[in-house]
């Protein structure tokens, strides 16, 4: 007998066992959680009253007085679609789609997506909502959206339509075993796919959110159940995505002065957030590094999102364009030394901004301008490892002016 063979299995079932054992050990028992989630529109009618069918129906424009949630849900939905900046005609499977706000919304943005829900009633409604909107992104060619009741905790999505994201939006408490429902539905993701969850972090046990939640589970049967951080990550790796990021919120408006990032995020309560992106392969995240690189006097300069190939200059050597928003990372370097050089091709721009931060925190303001076009800027790197970001408020595409180059860019960087 292979006895590594026979323990293999034997430890991943009782790794599996023990999270899904820890994840649900609090919850309301007797309840039929899947029923909850087939009835729960009715339920909330009910309950409550018809207005409740009207809210799925529009959201997440639920009117006032209160805003709050409208913000959250539009904040976090762009900010991640923004993340994952996926091309358009990109197939989408939105899981858990409930009445299709999600679905709705990609869709008019050109996507393919296919909505996949337990509930029948919330099929409807959404089908009822890309219906009653005439305005697809393209002018005689509508909505590519399609709706789908399906329970995916029981067996993998139907058919064999392959997907390039795989999106759990606030989706992903509501099923009691999220390890079946993410493997019966990435197995329809292609190779080089991304899986996209969006969750509020677990709430500590008895709080007020967390008693909340077990007065909503036991009225209307429905999973209120978020995981924590370590539970969502042991999931994804569970699942075969070994390769992850997790991200924080950051939005709003801030006086000026208000550089610090660190600052920023304790403002927007980052930590009351899960929301990360997987994938099977480490290079197919987002604010990936490729792997091209420099060496420096004392160590390495990986280039990562938003910059391009290294160019040269005559007498001035190499540099690299920058779009709006760029990284690097440096390992083993103490100290570098760079060169910042704006161009202007819009005739009424006089000057542009640029910000350096390192690891979340700005360092250094810059202000190029037609009479300075250049400055030199050197910064302490304490540690083997950092990440450098720059943001410029000074945008554009030479083809805007009439050259070919398609382009997004700011400025270029040199090290010296």
């Amino acid at each position: 007998m292979n006895l590594k063979r026979t323990f293999l299995p034997f430890k991943k079932n009782r790794r599996e066992k023990q999270l899904l054992d820890d994840i649900n050990a609090r919850l309301p028992r007797k309840i039929n959680w899947k029923q909850g989630a087939i009835d729960y529109l009715e339920a909330i009618i009910q309950a409550d009253g018809g207005h409740n069918r009207r809210f799925e129906l529009v959201k997440p424009f639920q009117g006032g007085p209160d805003y709050s949630s409208f913000f959250t849900d539009l904040f976090t939905f762009l900010d991640l679609l923004e993340k994952l900046n996926l091309p358009p005609g990109t197939r989408i499977l939105d899981v858990g789609c409930g009445a299709g706000w999600v679905s709705h919304y990609l869709a008019k943005l050109g996507y393919r997506i296919t909505g996949v829900d337990i509930s029948a009633a919330l099929i409807d409604i959404a089908r009822e909502r890309i219906a009653g909107d005439p305005f697809p992104p393209y002018v005689d060619r509508p909505f590519a959206v399609d709706f789908l009741e399906v329970d995916v905790e029981e067996k993998p999505l139907p058919g064999d339509m392959e997907f390039d994201c795989v999106l759990y939006m606030s989706a992903l408490h509501h099923f009691l075993n999220p390890l079946a429902a993410i493997r019966n539905t990435t197995c329809r993701l292609k190779d080089d796919g991304l899986l996209a969850i969006v969750e509020a972090a677990a709430p500590e046990p008895d709080s007020s959110y967390d008693l909340e939640n077990r007065k909503i589970m036991e009225k209307y049967h429905t999973l209120e159940r978020p995981y924590t951080r370590d539970q969502l990550h042991e999931i994804l790796q569970i699942c075969g995505f070994e390769h992850s990021r997790f991200y924080q919120p950051l939005n709003g408006l801030f006086l000026p002065g208000q550089d610090d990032l660190r600052k920023i995020n304790s403002i927007v309560m980052a930590e009351n957030w899960n929301i990360a992106i997987a994938a099977r392969h480490p290079e197919l995240l987002p604010d990936r590094y490729s792997g091209d690189h420099m060496i420096h006097s004392s160590g390495i300069i990986e280039f990562g999102r938003g910059f391009y190939d290294s160019e040269d200059e005559p007498d001035r050597g190499p540099f690299r364009w920058s779009g709006p928003e760029s990284y690097l990372e440096t390992r083993r370097i103490d100290t570098l030394s760079l060169e910042l050089e704006a161009v202007f091709l819009d005739p009424e721009k006089q000057s542009m901004k640029v910000f350096v931060a390192r690891n979340d925190s700005v360092e250094k303001h810059l202000v190029l301008t037609r009479q300075n076009m250049t400055a030199s800027v050197s910064l302490d790197l304490p540690g083997s490892h950092n990440r450098l970001c720059f943001m410029a408020d000074y945008v554009f595409r030479p083809d805007w002016f009439d050259l070919p180059d398609n382009r997004l860019l700011s400025f270029k960087l040199r090290i010296l």
